[in-house]
């Protein structure tokens, strides 16, 4: 009876947490398009899509939902193709609404939520990560660097994110849960001590690179206000819609991937040569290391500066990656991620 108690107590308040972030979000995307000129169907149709798609992303920072979602995908395929159906049905509602639908456009939807979840099915059951996995990853990935999704934002006019970049992340954790992949750290419960690690490394990267990437122009452009609460909303904003999705997929995905599969591989040698402390650290810090390096060559396409920009943002992913090393928590190093971003931008509008 306890059991059933704790387990009904850990969804509770995973899921109030969720809602409260989905709202808080939801609340700062209604807030920094209340002056953005538009049709009042173009603005319905941006607001319940990026609605459901926050609420769709948040819940599933509950462990619980998360857990269940994933047992139930992987009994019953049909669950799994309602929700990837949500995807080109979304697209399909919001273009129309925006009178930007084209056919190739919901093709490519289809196929863009149809391939990943082949790929990742192929490697169901398997412990350890796959060739399959790295494939339906760096799809996802390129599919949004180079531009091989519609360019549909939400809004249309003065977007705050992309429609596929925002469809992204409920994605990948729809199919990781299918997969089976445990342990992302995607949580809304986060320590003092995830906060400080976290707080600590944004202040050590925004002393460091922030004022680098300003004189080099590889910043983003500035914040055009910076009175108080418009800077709190894009902080919001730069944490939900840049830093988280790109954590889940670069540390709780590829970095989590490395190290699980570096780990495999060192308990499968059958003559150890040495038990260092390097040797056992090994898998995580190469984790840290392709994954920055990989993090910083996305950051490539239309960069005023290549060399620099792959430098600074590399380093960036280290920082990033060792937060998660020592957390666990995607959400933790969406913090660092999030807080680097606005100080880049904070500094650049002084």
């Amino acid at each position: 009876m306890s059991d059933s108690g704790s387990r009904s107590s850990e969804l509770s308040g995973g899921t109030i947490t969720a809602l409260v972030c989905a709202l808080v979000l939801i609340a700062a995307f209604v807030w920094n398009t209340l002056d953005t000129i538009m049709p009042a169907q173009e603005r319905w149709a941006a607001l319940t899509t990026f609605g459901v798609l926050a609420l769709g992303y948040t819940l599933l920072g509950s462990a619980t939902v998360y857990d269940r979602l994933g047992f139930t995908v992987r009994r019953d395929p049909r669950a799994l193709l309602v929700l990837l159906a949500l995807v080109p049905a979304l697209y399909a509602s919001y273009s129309a609404a925006v009178r930007e639908f084209t056919v190739s456009g919901l093709l490519t939807a289809i196929a863009y939520v149809a391939l990943p979840a082949l790929l990742f099915r192929q490697a169901q059951g398997r412990s350890i990560p796959t060739l399959t996995d790295l494939v339906a990853a760096l799809y996802l990935l390129l599919s949004l660097a180079i531009g091989l999704v519609p360019t549909l934002t939400l809004p249309r006019l003065d977007g705050q994110v992309s429609l596929f970049a925002f469809i992204t992340a409920p994605l990948l954790l729809v199919l990781l849960a299918m997969r089976g992949w445990r342990g992302l750290g995607f949580t809304w419960f986060l320590t003092k001590r995830d906060l400080g690690t976290a707080l600590l490394v944004a202040a050590v990267l925004g002393v460091g690179i922030a004022p680098l990437a300003l004189v080099l122009g590889v910043a983003p452009p500035p914040f055009a206000d910076t009175n108080a609460l418009n800077l709190l909303v894009q902080m919001v904003l730069l944490y939900f819609l840049i830093a988280l999705p790109a954590e889940l997929l670069f540390r709780g995905f590829i970095q989590r991937g490395i190290t699980r599969y570096a780990e495999y591989v060192l308990r499968q040698e059958q003559q150890r040569t040495s038990e260092s402390r390097l040797r056992r650290n090994a898998p995580a810090l190469l984790g840290i290391g392709l994954t920055a390096l990989v993090f910083g060559l996305s950051q490539l396409p239309g960069s005023a500066n290549p060399p620099a920009t792959l430098v600074l943002a590399t380093l960036t992913g280290v920082g990033y990656g060792l937060v998660y090393l020592r957390t666990e928590k995607v959400t933790a190093s969406a913090v660092a991620h999030a807080l680097v971003l606005w100080v880049v931008q904070m500094l650049g509008a002084l």
